[in-house]
């Protein structure tokens, strides 16, 4: 990207490969979107495994709970 020098200081401007203009704020913006969507990830990638961990040991308390039943019936 090349700098446009008629921009005012506070306000620069930047030229991508396409021309197109693109200034400070709208870079900084999609770089607070794109964290936002890393965390949001993130977040739900740890409930996913929470979810999974939860659901594996209430199966293995099932089977535990029916192996007991099972063992005491056959007696």
């Amino acid at each position: 990207m090349a700098r446009d020098t008629q921009s005012e200081k506070d306000h620069v401007t930047y030229r991508t490969y396409d021309n197109r203009a693109v200034t400070r704020d709208m870079i900084e913006g999609a770089f607070r979107t794109l964290e936002a969507r890393r965390r949001s990830q993130e977040r739900w990638a740890n409930v996913r495994t929470w979810v999974i961990a939860g659901l594996v040991t209430v199966i293995l308390m099932v089977a535990f709970v029916i192996l007991v039943w099972w063992r005491i019936s056959t007696f």
